[in-house]
């Protein structure tokens, strides 16, 4: 599910979806959203264990979809999230796109990137909508 930075803060208004694209300019305001969804699908207590985060500038798809499709060990969802796609190779990005189609039980998958610019960010940004 595509979700513009500014739109929402507060945790309860979000619905139950297996993936993320947070879009926008703003850095603060994007880790504010990214942060309200963590805490809606994350057990604080089993953060270690449930929670990844990957910088998308050394971006490893595979490695990152593996992530997100692990059962959580205590959490309703097991949250990873890929920061500053908009740094990370094209060919990941299009490998990402894809393996996004393929979904997750119990993973909750947040794409935190400053733009959607670029052909392969604008399929990853629809893949995240129809995956959510």
């Amino acid at each position: 599910m595509k979700i513009p930075a500014a739109k929402t803060k507060n945790a309860a208004d979000l619905p139950d979806k297996p993936v993320w694209a947070v879009v926008g300019p703003e850095d603060m305001t994007r880790h504010q959203v990214v942060e309200a969804i963590t805490a809606r699908f994350l057990d604080p207590s089993f953060a270690d264990f449930d929670l990844d985060t990957v910088d998308a500038s050394a971006l490893d798809a595979n490695r990152l979809l593996g992530a997100w499709r692990t059962l959580p060990l205590g959490s309703p969802r097991r949250v990873v999230i890929a920061r500053n796609l908009e740094d990370a190779q094209a060919g990941e990005i299009g490998k990402l796109a894809e393996g996004i189609k393929q979904g997750s039980q119990k993973g909750c998958l947040i794409l935190d990137s400053a733009s959607e610019t670029g052909r392969e960010m604008n399929a990853l940004v629809k893949a995240a909508d129809a995956a959510g």
